[in-house]
C-alpha cells in the first residue's frame, strides 16, 4: 500500500506528493489537467534522457503512466539532502567554488553540443504578444510595461543561438545537495530549448536573488551571507561567459523576456514589485 505523507503545489499546479511504499520514500508529480499532461510528459522525457555530467546528477524515474481522472504523471526517488540556503550558509570558499564550478560545467557540456540557428523573428514576436495579451489580463501596477514589450519586438537579436539540451529552469530552488552530489529537479520544457535559458535562470538567483525573496523564514544575517555567496557566483558566471557573443547577445533578450514572462503568475505585491524592480535594472 502507497502512504501520502506531503502534499506540495508547485507553481505550474501540478500536484507533488512524497509517498511511501516498501518503506521507502518517493516522488509523484502528477499533471494540474488534462492540457499540460503534453508539457509534463516533454519534462520527464528531458529527465529520462539527462546524462550526468562531473557531480551533477537528477532522480531517476521510477515510472510514468497516465491516472483514473486522465492525468499524466510520473515517479523518482526522493532525495534526502540540503536546499541551496542551508548549502550556502554553511560553505567556504573551496565548497562556494565547487558548487558554482559543477553548475557551470554542466552549462558548458550542454553548450559544447548545440547547434546554432537562426530563429525566425514570427517565433518570438508570437511568444511576446502571448505573453503581453496574458499579463493584460491581471493588475499589474508597472506603468512601463507597454514599453518593455515594445524593447523586445523591436530588438529581437538577428544573430544565431545555440539550441540544444538544457534544464529549463535553472533556478537555485531546483537543486538538492546530497553528499557530494548536486541533484537538479523540475526539468522544464521552454519555447527556445537553449543553455542561454540555463543562464538567464541560474542569473535570476544570483543577480536578482529572486528564489531568497521567496525564503520566508530565513535569518537576515543568514541571509547576508547567502547574498554574499550569490553575489560572488555571479560575478564567475559574468566572467566565465562574458567573451561568448552568442551567449551574451541573447541572454540580454532573455532575461527581460523572462521576467516579464513570470510577472502575470506572481502571487503577491511583494513579488510583483521585486521583479519590476528586476526589469528596470535590465537593458534597455
Amino acid at each position: 500500500m502507497i502512504f501520502p505523507k506531503i502534499k506540495i503545489e508547485g507553481r505550474s499546479g501540478c500536484k507533488i506528493e512524497i509517498l511511501e511504499k516498501h518503506q521507502s520514500y518517493f516522488i509523484r508529480k502528477t499533471s494540474n489537467s488534462l492540457k499540460y499532461n503534453d508539457r509534463l510528459k516533454k519534462q520527464c522525457q528531458k529527465q529520462t534522457e539527462y546524462i550526468n555530467i562531473g557531480n551533477i546528477t537528477t532522480p531517476s524515474i521510477l515510472n510514468c503512466e497516465t491516472n483514473t481522472d486522465g492525468l499524466f504523471f510520473f515517479e523518482m526517488p526522493y532525495i534526502m539532502g540540503e536546499k541551496y540556503s542551508d548549502y550556502l550558509v554553511k560553505a567556504d570558499i573551496i565548497k562556494l567554488n565547487r558548487f558554482i564550478d559543477s553548475l557551470l560545467q554542466f552549462i558548458d557540456s550542454n553548450l559544447f553540443s548545440t547547434v546554432s540557428i537562426n530563429i525566425k523573428n514570427d517565433l518570438i514576436i508570437n511568444k511576446v504578444l502571448s505573453v503581453e495579451a496574458t499579463s493584460k489580463k491581471k493588475t499589474i501596477q508597472y506603468p512601463n510595461l507597454k514599453r518593455e514589450f515594445n524593447f523586445l519586438l523591436n530588438n529581437i537579436p538577428q544573430s544565431s543561438i545555440p539550441m540544444g539540451k538544457c534544464h529549463g529552469d535553472l533556478t537555485l530552488s531546483n537543486v538538492i545537495i546530497s553528499n557530494n552530489s548536486i541533484y537538479i529537479i523540475d526539468f522544464l520544457d521552454s519555447f527556445i530549448e537553449s543553455p542561454v535559458m540555463d543562464i538567464v535562470k541560474l542569473r535570476q538567483d544570483t543577480k536578482f536573488k529572486w528564489s531568497l525573496i521567496l525564503e520566508k523564514t530565513v535569518p537576515a544575517y543568514q541571509k547576508n551571507k547567502i547574498t554574499q555567496a550569490l553575489n560572488y557566483f555571479d560575478k564567475r558566471i559574468v566572467k566565465h561567459f562574458e567573451h561568448n557573443q552568442a551567449v551574451t547577445t541573447w541572454y540580454n533578450f532573455l532575461e527581460k523576456f523572462n521576467l516579464l514572462r513570470v510577472l502575470p503568475y506572481l502571487e503577491n505585491k511583494e513579488e510583483e514589485e521585486f521583479i519590476i524592480n528586476a526589469l528596470e535594472k535590465t537593458q534597455q
